[in-house]
């Protein structure tokens, strides 16, 4: 047999059983995919009843944490609309006084910044408005501004006061609007401090030691009037129960306005920035409370913090009584600051400040009073709190009078939650 003709028998034979093969294969693929689609319509079957399960899982999930009590650390509001926080500080030092005669060591609560817990309510119906309502209590057990020579028990018991209980209506658009009992629009005026020290160095010096009495220079230590009574930094009209107006911030300034009980009225602008990395904070004031206790009011201050964490404070302020007698000056003070922040271990920033504070005529006409101190405050990051040390003299001269100076050491700390 030729091989032509060999390759040719083997080609036919070739072809027929494929064409003999073709059915079969043909009823093999279509078994195969009834199988798959029946394979895929159960996989769906499955699929549904396990879709229904989680969804049953999770209602249940929901009903359970619904149920569950809340977690020890979580302040709940009743109403789901209203969040609510609460917030506060404790303050406590102990002090050394030298009143020139006699010294004492006192167990105080820093009236600087005194102890306090907040209760603050806010919700935000619209996107630019919120409402809130705020109390803010006053726990105090031996204020350092009440204490007094010779005391063998605290100034006075655990005081418990209203700081403040307002509403407000907050809005980036139109300002804010505040009723009730809270800061005036003067109030802080007096206080702007970007040193890092005002935890226990700020321009209201007679918070600290406020009623300890100058003593006369004679043998038998009269006793004069109290650091308070000589001096103030002239504040604005503090807190009171008000309506207050707070406009917009344009440019970093602000605008407000507040009226209180009793007539008093008050002014204050307030501007903050911050420029190629120098902080500047400023606000002045104008009150008028003449209805109450016959006395118009200017103050002010402002603060400047470089990169490099050199600081400059400064305050002032002047009363204008209605009624004066011929001659006599209008009260007046003036504080100053200097400071320095930096980072001397990793615990937190450390503040030095020395200041120098002086008020003139304000117990009575010829008063000069004089103070100069300095003060440490370490901030411990970690813990939220700032552990202070301050020494501060005062002085007082009056034209008939001499005076011993009074020293004043003081060291704490203050926890902030």
């Amino acid at each position: 047999m030729k091989r032509s003709s060999l390759y040719t028998g083997i080609l036919a034979a070739s072809v027929a059983s494929v064409i003999a093969a073709t059915p079969a294969f043909a009823q093999t693929t279509q078994e195969r995919l009834e199988q798959l689609l029946r394979q895929l319509e159960t996989q769906q079957k499955t699929l549904e009843v396990l879709s229904k399960e989680v969804d049953r899982l999770k209602t249940a999930e929901k009903d359970d944490m619904s149920k569950a009590p809340t977690p020890k650390k979580m302040v709940k509001s009743k109403s789901e609309k209203v969040k609510l926080t609460l917030k506060g500080q404790v303050n406590r030092a102990f002090m050394v006084v030298d009143d020139g005669k006699q010294s004492e060591v006192f167990h105080v609560d820093n009236d600087l910044s005194s102890t306090r817990f907040d209760i603050i309510a806010e919700a935000k119906p619209k996107k630019d408005l919120k409402v809130g309502g705020h109390i803010e209590m006053e726990v105090q057990s031996n204020p350092s501004n009440k204490v007094t020579m010779g005391q063998n028990k605290p100034a006075s018991g655990t005081t418990f006061a209203e700081r403040i209980v307002e509403v407000y209506f907050d809005s980036k658009e139109f300002g804010r609007l505040t009723l009730g009992q809270g800061k005036t629009a003067s109030d802080g005026t007096s206080e702007v401090d970007l040193s890092g020290t005002g935890v226990i160095a700020l321009s209201k010096i007679h918070e600290i030691a406020g009623d300890i009495t100058f003593r006369e220079k004679n043998a038998a230590g009269t006793a004069g009037p109290s650091i308070d009574k000589v001096f103030s930094n002239m504040d604005g009209l503090s807190r009171e129960d008000r309506i207050r107006y707070d406009t917009p911030k344009f440019n970093g300034f602000q605008l407000s306005t507040s009226h209180a009980d009793g007539g008093e009225t008050d002014f204050a602008i307030r501007h903050s920035a911050k420029i190629n990395g120098i902080k500047t904070k400023a606000a002045i004031a104008y009150a008028n409370s003449s209805s109450v206790d016959d006395e118009k009011q200017f103050n002010g201050s402002a603060s400047v913090m470089f990169p490099i964490g050199l600081n400059f404070t400064f305050a002032a302020g002047t009363q204008d009584a209605d009624v004066q007698s011929p001659g006599d000056d209008d009260p007046k003070f003036w504080w100053g600051k200097v400071g320095w922040q930096t980072r001397i271990v990793e615990w937190g920033k450390t503040s030095f400040s020395v200041d120098y504070g002086q008020a003139d005529d304000l117990g009575s006409q010829g008063d000069e009073f004089k103070s100069i101190g300095g003060a440490i405050v370490q901030k411990l990051d970690d813990y939220g709190t700032e552990i202070f040390v301050s020494s501060r003299n005062y002085s007082l001269d009056q034209p008939t009078t001499k005076y011993h100076d009074v020293f004043v050491f003081i060291s704490g700390a203050r926890i902030k939650f």
